[in-house]
């Protein structure tokens, strides 16, 4: 089972708690085989951008998707994005 905890930009105050968290949960659940990852999609053209940015929805999706369908020996406790492990 994979868990995603999404996120945007891990250097704002509330996100960087929600990152801490993500690690917890990752490290605490790695024995049950759930892995626990945090996703930033980029900047994504939506209505709420006024369609704006700079990856359709589905290309942002990607990253999601590919976390989400992780086999049972994939990462866990990391912050993901297109092209893959980003620093927290």
């Amino acid at each position: 089972m994979t868990v995603l905890i999404g996120t945007r930009d891990p250097r704002r105050g509330d996100e960087t708690a929600l990152n801490a968290l993500t690690v917890q949960y990752a490290n605490e659940l790695r024995k049950d085989g759930i892995l626990i990852n945090a996703a930033a999609p980029d900047y994504c053209a939506t209505d709420i951008n006024d369609h704006y940015g700079h990856l359709t929805a589905a290309q942002g999706a990607a990253v999601v998707v590919r976390l989400a369908t992780l086999g049972a020996d994939g990462p866990t406790g990391g912050f993901f994005g297109e092209r893959g492990s980003l620093p927290w």
